[in-house]
């Protein structure tokens, strides 16, 4: 039984992987509720800590922008300043 789980989750595995290289959509990272930006806490990022979440997958070679919206913002008005963000205006 244990073989048959570990074949089927190398295959998904190897499935999953050929899907996610084909993507070339950017990652858009957003913090949540009473989250902030890239650059509101010095050198401690909301997305890694100390380490730099985004310059890593910039690094592997992914498309990546952070947003910073209103952290206690109402979901209207943090949709509306992301969608500016994303889209420009």
């Amino acid at each position: 039984m244990n073989r048959i789980i570990n074949i089927f989750l190398l295959l998904s595995f190897q499935i999953f992987g050929f899907v996610y290289a084909q993507n070339k959509h950017p990652i858009i990272l957003v913090h949540g509720f009473m989250g902030w930006g890239r650059e509101e806490m010095g050198s401690y990022r909301y997305w890694g800590g100390k380490f730099d979440l985004e310059q890593y997958l910039i690094d592997e070679g992914y498309t990546v922008f952070t947003a910073s919206v209103g952290p206690v913002s109402s979901n209207w008005d943090r949709a509306v300043e992301l969608y500016y963000q994303i889209k420009g205006g």
